[in-house]
């Protein structure tokens, strides 16, 4: 990508961040984030045809990092590792994260997670990291996968309410301990 394009688009992005601390979601105009990067309207738009896909851009960004953070140890034993790095990121970007969730952005995230999470899952089948998946249906496994991606975003929230006290470390074990048994049992046993 252009430098250029970067340097627009990362304007952009955290013009709309910066907007997003003080304004709903709802209320940011794109004239508003034009202005607040110090970019034309249209140059806006020569980069993005809504304010929710500046807002899936650095969705996709933070977890683009958490991939390079989990592909080299994919490979290991990864249960509380790639936990632990979806908790990192979300402490790495815990003060946007907040504003994009008192801003009615909660369906977006929720959404973007989903995604995230069948494709990590998909890396570590490939891997195989993950026992007995053969043996489940593609729709199975799509519900297995809404299932850690609601569980995985409610404790996020859960984390992030209580003032992420607890480290990183010690939340991907939690998730872990409160997700695997579950999710073995159904790739051993199926529904």
């Amino acid at each position: 990508m252009d430098l250029r394009v970067k340097k627009t688009k990362r304007a952009i992005i955290d013009a709309f961040l910066t907007l997003l601390k003080n304004k709903d979601f709802s209320d940011i105009a794109i004239s508003d984030i034009a202005l607040k990067a110090q970019v034309a309207r249209p140059t806006f738009y020569l980069h993005y045809k809504h304010k929710q896909d500046v807002l899936i851009e650095y969705l996709d960004d933070m977890f683009a990092q958490y991939l390079e953070e989990i592909r080299p140890v994919l490979k290991e034993d990864s249960r509380n590792i790639t936990a632990t790095a979806l908790f990192n990121q979300v402490e790495k970007n815990a003060e946007y994260l907040r504003a994009l969730l008192d801003n009615n952005t909660t369906l977006i995230i929720q959404d973007r997670l989903h995604a995230y999470i069948q494709e990590v899952m998909g890396m570590m089948m490939e891997a195989q990291l993950i026992e007995g998946t053969n043996s489940l249906s593609d729709a199975q496994c799509n519900y297995i996968t809404a299932a850690l991606a609601g569980m995985a975003f409610s404790v996020i929230l859960q984390w992030m309410e209580g003032g992420l006290r607890e480290t990183p470390e010690e939340m991907g074990r939690f998730l872990n301990r409160i997700t695997r048994p579950g999710v073995v049992d159904l790739l051993r046993h199926g529904l």
